[in-house]
C-alpha cells in the first residue's frame, strides 16, 4: 500500500489498483486520526517514527506531495496546520524552515527509506522494514546534509538510461529549489548531477543553459 495525502491518495485510487492508507472520503474518526498523523510529515517527527507509522498501516511506500513541504499558504499553510494537531509530540520549534522538516530530510535518510522517484512536485520513498546499518548516513540528517550530493545518490541512481522522462524530472527538481525554496545552492547540486548523468539529453542541456544564464 501507499501512504500519502488526500490529494495523491485520490489519484492513486482512481489510476491504480494500489491500496492507500488514507481514503479520499474520510468521514470516520479513525481515518481523521490518520489524516492528522499524515500532517505530521510536514513537521519534525524522527524518521523512525514515520517508518513505524507507515509499517503499522501496511504501507510499503510514502508518496510526498512537495507542496506540503514548501511553506506555501503562510498562516493557513501546511506548516501551521501541524501546530494544531492534538496529542502531537513532534511539533517543530518556532520559525523552523522547510529544510529542517521531515518532508525534506526524510528524503535523504537512507537508514529508513529508499528514494525511488522525484520530480518538482512529488517524491516517492520505499519504507525499509528495519533500520539499515549500512545506510549512507548513520545519524539523523541535518539541514547542511542536503548539500551533500552523495546522500541524494540513491534517488539520482533511480534515473535509468532507458527512461526518457528522467532527465526532465531531474532538471525540474533542480528548478524547484529556486522557485519554491529560493535555494540556489541546492539547485546547483541537482543541475550539475543531471548534466553529469545526462550530458547528451537536449532537455537537460536546455534547462541547464537557462539555469546558468
Amino acid at each position: 500500500g501507499v501512504m500519502s495525502d488526500m490529494t495523491i491518495s485520490a489519484q492513486i485510487r482512481v489510476g491504480t489498483d494500489l491500496s492507500t492508507v488514507l481514503h479520499p472520503h474520510y468521514e470516520h474518526i479513525d481515518v481523521r486520526e490518520r489524516v492528522q498523523q499524515w500532517y505530521a510529515l510536514s513537521a519534525c517527527p524522527p524518521s523512525h517514527h514515520v517508518q513505524s507509522m507507515a509499517l503499522s498501516y501496511g504501507a510499503e511506500y510514502i508518496a510526498l506531495n512537495l507542496f506540503r513541504c514548501s511553506g506555501a499558504g503562510g498562516e493557513n499553510g501546511p506548516f501551521r496546520l501541524t501546530d494544531y494537531i492534538g496529542n502531537f509530540t513532534h511539533r517543530c520549534a518556532p520559525d523552523t524552515d522547510a529544510m529542517s522538516r521531515f518532508c525534506m530530510l526524510g528524503r535523504i535518510d537512507s537508514r529508513y527509506f529508499e528514494p525511488v522517484y522525484q520530480n518538482a512536485e512529488y517524491a516517492v520513498l520505499k519504507v525499509k522494514r528495519q533500520k539499515d546499518s549500512k545506510a549512507l548516513i548513520g545519524r539523523s540528517p541535518k539541514k547542511h546534509d542536503l548539500y551533500n550530493a552523495s546522500l541524494w545518490k540513491p534517488l539520482l541512481d533511480s534515473c535509468k538510461p532507458y527512461d526518457e522522462q528522467c532527465g526532465l524530472d531531474l532538471v525540474d527538481f533542480g528548478r524547484s529549489w529556486i522557485d519554491r525554496y529560493k535555494n540556489s545552492k541546492m539547485a546547483d547540486v541537482v543541475y550539475k548531477e543531471a548534466l553529469r548523468r545526462r550530458p547528451d539529453d537536449p532537455l537537460v542541456l536546455k534547462h541547464y543553459a537557462e539555469y546558468v544564464e
